[in-house]
Formats: structure tokens, sequence, C-alpha cells
């Protein structure tokens, strides 16, 4: 996985704030025993967890979990859009 991508979804420094927003909403949804997993994962570990599947064939029951994953990549992604917008 691209260590860029970690980077700007999870370790950046300027967007940090919105990815800590995004990223809660995102394990709002997760099944508990999941998101305590999910936890005590690393940056990279998390980045490889979205970019595969969860790891897992596809669970209708995660519908919402796959949905807000997608809205976490979508707006952090705005948000380093917009950034790069203003300081042009």
């Amino acid at each position: 996985m691209n260590c860029k991508a970690t980077h700007l979804l999870f370790d950046c420094q300027i967007t940090k704030q919105k990815c800590l927003d995004e990223w809660s909403k995102v394990k709002d949804v997760m099944p508990n025993a999941m998101s305590q997993d999910v936890s005590n994962m690393s940056n990279q570990e998390k980045m490889l967890f979205i970019a595969n599947g969860m790891n897992s064939e596809m669970t209708v029951e995660w519908s919402p979990l796959y949905h807000q994953m997608t809205v976490f990549v979508k707006n952090v992604w705005k948000e380093i859009d917009r950034m790069l917008l203003t300081n042009e």
C-alpha cells in the first residue's frame, strides 16, 4: 500500500482534525469487536484494511460501514483539495 495514502488519510497534521472527525463516523457504524480490533491497528494497517475491503467477502449487513468508509475517504480528499486550492 502506498504510504502517501496512509499519510494523507491518517497521519497528515494539516488534515488531522478532519481525519479524526470522519474516522470516528466510520467507527460508529462498525461492529464493536471490529472497532476494538481496528483501534489496535497501526495507520498502515488501517489503510490496508480499507483497501482490502475489511479483509472479508462482501457482507450485506456491513453496507452502512462500506458507505461510511467511502464517505471518510471522499471527505478527507475533499478537505485536501480545498486546502490545495486555497494555498495556490
